[in-house]
């Protein structure tokens, strides 16, 4: 079932990710973030999907709002880093029951310090 489950989630990424890249950054890719980010939740909600989609979900949503201009990059930065560090420790605690692999993992930690170093780089540009 989880697996259903997972192909499911994958499913809807799938469908909606793509739309959004025809208008990336506009208020249509920030309004489908918003109900991929429902989706997500109601799936959760119901056991049909992990804590890491509804993190990753969450994730997606804040970037097409900052790249939409409609968040600070200091917004984007301070609620990025949180959201995506809890992700990274949901992530390590499903390695180590044996839920996700090792590349899951290496790609949460890339995610999280790709955004942490572009968020020290402004900082210190300013």
């Amino acid at each position: 079932m989880k697996r259903v489950t997972s192909q499911f989630t994958a499913a809807a990424f799938a469908v909606l990710i793509p739309t959004s890249m025809a208008f990336a950054y506009s208020d249509d890719a920030v309004k489908e973030a918003e109900q991929l980010v429902e989706l997500v939740t109601a799936q959760f909600n119901r056991g049909t999907a992990k804590q890491t989609d509804v993190e990753e979900a969450q994730y997606y949503l804040l970037e097409m709002r900052y790249r939409a201009g409609k968040i600070s990059r200091a917004t984007y930065c301070q609620s990025g880093v949180q959201t995506l560090n809890e992700e990274m420790d949901l992530v390590h605690a499903q390695y180590l029951r044996g839920i996700v692999d090792l590349a899951t993992v290496l790609n949460s930690g890339r995610q999280f310090y790709k955004l942490k170093a572009f968020c020290e780089e402004r900082k210190h540009s300013e």
